[in-house]
Order: structure tokens, then sequence, then C-alpha cells
């Protein structure tokens, strides 16, 4: 019965402190940043090299700085 009562209170304080939380704009800019970083960080992924072995054969092979890809 006590251990009812304690998550009882337990669940309350927490959904007060959560109703807080999210009036809090300080909360709100930083969901917002981040969804914008996630995005920015998908839009990282699909530069070339990053989503195939082709890709990454064609980046080796573009870039003057290194040696032309060998397949073993």
């Amino acid at each position: 019965m006590i251990t009812k009562l304690v998550t009882g209170l337990f669940k309350s304080r927490a959904k007060e402190l959560c109703i807080q939380m999210f009036k809090d704009p300080r909360m709100d800019n930083a969901f917002d940043k981040y969804i914008e970083d996630t995005k920015e960080f998908r839009a990282r992924l699909k530069r070339p090299a990053l989503t195939s072995r082709e890709d990454l054969k064609n980046a080796i092979n573009n870039n003057p700085n290194l040696e032309p890809f060998v397949e073993l």
C-alpha cells in the first residue's frame, strides 16, 4: 500500500515537472536545434563516398592527393 502511495506521488510530481519543463522556451529551442542538427547530419552522410562502395571508389579515384583505388 505504501509503495502505491509513493508511486502515485512520484508520478504526479513528475507530470507537474514535465509540464513546467515543456513550457520553458529554452526546452523548445533545444528540440528545434536537435531537429536541425539531425537534418544537417543526415545531409552530411549523403556526401559522396559515405553511401556505397562505388561512391567510395569514385571519390578516391577523383582525388589527386590519393592513390587510385585497387581491387584486391
